[in-house]
């Protein structure tokens, strides 16, 4: 199967961080394969990601992932 998606958001309400105007599409057959996956992130910059992630859980869900952050800045308030 295939999974894709567009515009999409994804927010992490305790730390603040969002990533906006995600972009993915992901094929699933022995494993979850990340063909493609960008979006935006609320302080500025952008993400992309790749890669495989198992999908049985008798193997523990084993992931193969290369992501990289563009010109990204985090600040949880604290520091």
């Amino acid at each position: 199967g295939q999974v894709t998606t567009s515009g999409a958001r994804l927010i992490d309400a305790r730390s603040g961080l969002a990533v906006n105007d995600i972009a993915a599409e992901v094929s699933i057959g022995g494993v979850a394969r990340i063909n493609r996956l960008t979006g935006t992130l609320s302080t500025r910059g952008s993400l992309s990601a790749s890669g495989t992630v198992g999908i049985t859980p008798a193997q523990g869900f084993p992931a193969d992932l290369s992501i990289k952050l563009t010109d990204g800045r985090y600040t949880d308030g604290r520091v």
